[in-house]
């Protein structure tokens, strides 16, 4: 009001975040976590797993959950699914896909929906619920990509047009998924983004401008490196404690 310029319209109190009961030192404690799992792990667990309004203690257990059945055995191995798929049957190109589909476009009508949602829920700033939207959407990608297995072994021409036709739908829609996701995971996304042979940088596209068909067919695709580190037991954050420990 000093400096005569314009009051905020909304003002955004978040939660608060606590030490695992028993820790002392909670500063130190997330500056441990952030060392042995990244960045990337942990703003993933607070903002799927904390509500932006409540007052949350960390579960070392949930953690290592999310780190293990979301990330590595969800995105991770979903992006290394699709990039082995793109180095056998695509000689590791983007695929071309048919001028007329004889696929219905499922993912491509999933990410619309996905999209409106997702802003809308940013927006509100209910980022578990966009990660929920978000990731129910890989479902798709993954449901489409069993239904069409049998058709990347066969020798009929067109069921391996078909397959095809399913490798690009996934290609576009983990372009999608890493666009989606990247203000959560940004490391991982660029990854993603650039193992699909993409040179562009995430940052600069914007969810209500791009477009579906952001991947050109016949890009050689890059290496995908990991993506996320292992935690061998999700029912038990024994290791996680443990690597937690050996960081200090």
């Amino acid at each position: 009001m000093a400096a005569d310029l314009p009051l905020p319209r909304h003002i955004f109190a978040h939660g608060t975040v606590c030490a695992e009961q028993g820790a002392t030192g909670a500063t130190f404690f997330f500056e441990l976590i952030m060392r042995a799992l990244g960045c990337g792990a942990a703003r993933y667990y607070f903002l799927r797993e904390v509500g932006s309004h409540e007052v949350t203690r960390v579960d070392l257990n949930r953690l290592a959950e999310y780190e293990n059945v979301d990330l590595v055995q969800g995105l991770e191995r979903l992006a290394s699914r699709i990039h082995a798929l793109l180095i056998s049957h695509s000689d590791g190109k983007i695929p071309t896909p048919a001028l007329f589909s004889k696929i219905a476009p499922t993912i491509e009508i999933a990410l619309g929906n996905t999209r409106a949602e997702v802003r809308f829920l940013l927006d509100r700033f209910d980022f578990s619920e966009a990660l929920r939207k978000i990731w129910s959407f890989m479902a798709i990608i993954q449901k489409l990509l069993d239904d069409n297995s049998g058709c990347e072994r066969s020798n009929d021409p067109s069921e391996k047009q078909r397959f095809t036709e399913v490798l690009y739908e996934a290609c576009e829609g983990l372009g999608w998924m890493a666009l989606l996701l990247h203000p959560v995971l940004p490391h991982a996304t660029d990854a993603i983004w650039s193992s699909l042979g993409q040179t562009t940088k995430l940052e600069h596209q914007l969810i209500d401008e791009a477009p579906w068909s952001c991947l050109m067919s016949g890009t050689r695709i890059g290496k995908l490196e990991e993506l996320f580190p292992r935690v061998v037991n999700p029912q038990n954050a024994g290791q996680l404690k443990a690597k937690i420990r050996a960081t200090h």
